[in-house]
């Protein structure tokens, strides 16, 4: 929980019309969205933590972007249209967490913007964006989703994902298959992970947004997706 802040210390009047508030890029144009209550509500820490992760160079926000480039569009400069889209978009669902997101609506991008940002389910996050980095130990980087591993005299290759427990008889793991190819290996479980992330899509469809639905339904899993990736779809007008 955030601390309440004491603006009197910082010799800040709260009828200020306009106050710079973010790495001194953000600001306050509507004067009523300047006191305390909203200084720490919900929707304030995210447009903080939107700045921090484009601007800070703290270890915890560096070691966040992974030498990815973030930015935010001009809009979003003025916390009180930030506040607008927050308002008309936030929603919450019981017994998950819901996190705000750029990178759901446009694959992997770093431009914070109203038309590719969006609140999405902590778990849907991590079926697009989760651990897909399956590496054996002793035998080096394979594609996204593949291990190679030895198999009596020779190596082979295995296609495993990460699913709900409860629908693969209590285990986090699913096994779909052993094959000659690393290439065979990735086709089986490219189709398999896009088939899951629809199916997911369908049971979430009246819970979610319509453009998260929809990007979910024309997710494409690549081979690189264990590799740090970004594209940042900032245009001249942001």
């Amino acid at each position: 929980m955030a601390k309440d802040i004491d603006l009197n210390l910082w010799g800040i009047s709260e009828k200020e019309n306009v106050l710079k508030s973010a790495y001194g890029i953000g600001f306050y144009s509507d004067k009523t969205h300047f006191d305390t209550e909203e200084i720490n509500s919900k929707c304030n820490e995210t447009w903080r933590r939107m700045f921090a992760l484009c601007y800070s160079i703290s270890d915890s926000f560096e070691k966040h972007r992974k030498e990815r480039e973030y930015t935010i569009c001009k809009e979003w400069l003025d916390y009180n249209n930030y506040k607008q889209w927050y308002d008309e978009n936030y929603y919450e669902l019981e017994n998950e967490n819901v996190c705000f997101s750029s990178m759901c609506i446009k694959k992997n991008n770093t431009h914070f913007c109203p038309q590719l940002c969006v609140f999405v389910p902590q778990s849907i996050l991590g079926l697009l964006y989760g651990n897909t980095n399956n590496v054996n130990r002793n035998s080096g980087k394979c594609v996204c989703g593949v291990d190679r591993v030895k198999n009596k005299d020779k190596y082979v290759y295995k296609s495993t994902m990460k699913i709900a427990p409860e629908l693969n008889c209590g285990s986090d793991t699913y096994y779909i298959g052993t094959f000659e190819t690393e290439e065979e290996a990735f086709i089986n479980y490219k189709i398999i992970k896009e088939l899951y992330i629809k199916g997911v899509a369908y049971h979430y469809k009246d819970k979610i947004p319509e453009k998260l639905y929809n990007s979910m339904l024309h997710w494409e899993v690549e081979k690189d997706d264990n590799k740090l990736k970004y594209e940042n779809s900032r245009t001249r007008k942001d």
